[in-house]
C-alpha cells in the first residue's frame, strides 16, 4: 500500500477486553514527538462500553458493525488489549494521559477531576500546532472532571434531566457525530486532532429502529450497531482518498452481559 494511502488510512482498533482474532493483523506501538508524525490529523474514537465480541471482525457476527469492519480492513488490529478501569471517566483518563490510574488519581466517575500537574495528549498536540476538539456524548465526560484542558473546543454540552433516567445523561452518536464533523469542517487547512466519544452500548439498552427491531432479544448488540452507523459519516470523510489522516477506534472498556 503506498505511505500516502496508509497514513490516510491507518486504523488502531483497539478493544477493551482481549480475545482470539487470527484473520486480523497484529501491530507495536512506537511513541513518537507529535511534531514529528507524519500525518496532517489525527481522530481518536471511543465507544463506550463496547465489547471485543460485538464487533464482526473479532467476534461470532456478520452484520452489526460494517463501518468498523470495513476500517479494521484496511488498518492494524491490536486484538489483545486491556482497560485499566471498567468506568467511563478514569478509562478515557488513562487513554489521554498515557498514565494509570495510580500515576493521575482519576479512579472513579464521582469525586475526582484530573489535576492540573498531569499532562494531557490534547495540550501536547496543541502545543505542536494542532487544532483540538472533543465532542462527548455523556455527563461522565464533562469538563468539571478535567479532561478539557487543552482542547479549544470541549462540546459537552447534554439537554438536561428530561426525565429519562441515565439517558438524559446523554445524547446520541449521530448528534455527536454532527457536531464533530461541522468542527472539522470549519477548521479545514490546519493540523486537527478530534476527540469522538460515543456511548451508545451503554446501558440501558434502548437502540432506535431499525436497530431494534433487527436486534430483537438482543438489545446491546442493537445499540453497537447504533453506535457503528453513526459513526459512518465521519469515518467516511476522515479517511477519504485525500486526506492524511490517523484514525484510532477503541473503547474505553467492555461490557459483562451475565459473563
Amino acid at each position: 500500500m503506498p505511505a500516502r494511502r496508509l497514513s490516510a488510512l491507518l486504523a488502531l482498533v483497539v478493544v477493551a477486553a482481549c480475545g482470539d482474532a487470527g484473520h486480523t493483523r497484529e501491530g507495536t506501538v512506537t511513541a513518537v514527538p507529535a511534531s514529528s508524525l507524519h500525518v496532517d490529523d489525527l481522530v481518536l474514537v471511543t465507544v463506550d462500553t463496547l465489547r471485543w465480541d460485538a464487533v464482526d471482525f473479532l467476534g461470532p457476527h456478520d452484520d452489526v458493525t460494517p463501518t468498523l469492519d470495513r476500517l479494521a480492513a484496511e488498518g492494524i488490529v491490536f486484538p489483545f488489549a486491556h482497560a485499566h478501569n471498567v468506568v467511563t471517566l478514569p478509562s478515557h483518563t488513562n487513554i489521554l494521559t498515557g498514565r494509570l490510574p495510580y500515576q493521575h488519581g482519576v479512579r472513579d466517575n464521582s469525586g475526582f477531576r484530573l489535576p492540573a500537574s498531569v499532562p494531557t495528549l490534547a495540550e501536547t498536540l496543541r502545543d505542536a500546532g494542532f487544532a483540538t476538539a472533543a465532542v462527548v456524548a455523556a455527563y461522565p465526560l464533562d469538563a468539571r472532571f478535567g479532561l478539557d484542558r487543552g482542547f479549544d473546543l470541549y462540546d459537552d454540552y447534554l439537554a438536561g434531566d428530561t426525565g429519562g433516567g441515565d439517558r438524559a445523561l446523554e445524547r446520541s452518536g449521530q448528534e455527536v457525530v454532527t457536531r464533530a464533523l461541522a468542527w472539522w469542517r470549519e477548521n479545514a487547512g490546519q493540523r486537527r486532532f478530534l476527540w469522538v466519544h460515543l456511548f451508545e452500548p451503554h446501558a440501558p439498552y434502548e437502540p432506535p429502529e431499525p436497530f431494534a427491531s433487527r436486534f430483537a432479544g438482543e438489545p446491546y448488540l442493537g445499540e453497537v450497531a447504533t453506535a457503528d452507523a453513526a459513526l459512518a459519516p465521519l469515518l467516511a470523510e476522515v479517511t477519504a482518498p485525500d486526506a492524511s489522516t490517523l484514525v484510532a477506534v477503541t473503547a474505553d472498556h467492555g461490557e459483562a452481559l451475565g459473563d
